[in-house]
């Protein structure tokens, strides 16, 4: 016969075992891992580093290439992205800190005139891109040296398809 105490501590012991499963099962992972050895890698825009054992959390495909994306880069997102249909020209963030951003696309061949400028006439930029047919392209001003302030970026196409003017402001 078992006495109270011999009870006690088996029902103990039980409520332990089903909680240790129950928290075991309580965070679905997968079970890849990132990389079975840390490293890194610099290249002109990019640094990666990983860790031993990182396991994956995001997995985003490619035509070349297969990026994850572990704990150790909870601010970075990765998207899945579709080429935008017909022809434009995309500008952001705004307002803009440190890099503006210009996100051309189009089926025919085009060349962008930029033109970066202020309320007084003052021109900060001038730049031309050629964009052969079926493009996406995206390119980065660096806006960190420029003053606070209001700032029009125009955007004309050869052959003319696109005149616009977008009224950006620097924080």
């Amino acid at each position: 016969m078992l006495t109270i105490s011999e009870m006690l501590k088996r029902g103990i012991f039980v409520i332990l075992f089903l909680t240790g499963i129950v928290c075991l099962r309580s965070q679905e992972l997968s079970h890849q891992v990132l990389v079975p050895l840390a490293s890194t890698w610099h290249g002109d825009l990019y640094h990666i580093s990983q860790s031993v054992g990182e396991p994956v959390v995001q997995y985003l495909p490619g035509e070349q290439w297969d990026m994850t994306q572990g704990f150790q880069q909870p601010s970075m997102v990765y998207e899945l992205t579709i080429k935008p249909q017909g022809n434009g020209i995309k500008v952001y963030p705004n307002p803009v800190n440190d890099h503006l951003k210009l996100e051309m696309f189009g089926d025919l061949q085009v060349e962008y005139h930029i033109t970066i400028f202020t309320i007084d006439g003052t021109i900060y930029l001038r730049k031309s891109y050629q964009c052969d047919p079926h493009y996406w392209r995206n390119e980065v001003i660096d806006f960190r040296n420029y003053k606070r302030g209001l700032y029009f970026v125009r955007v004309e196409s050869t052959p003319e398809r696109i005149s616009r003017i977008f009224k950006i402001e620097k924080m």
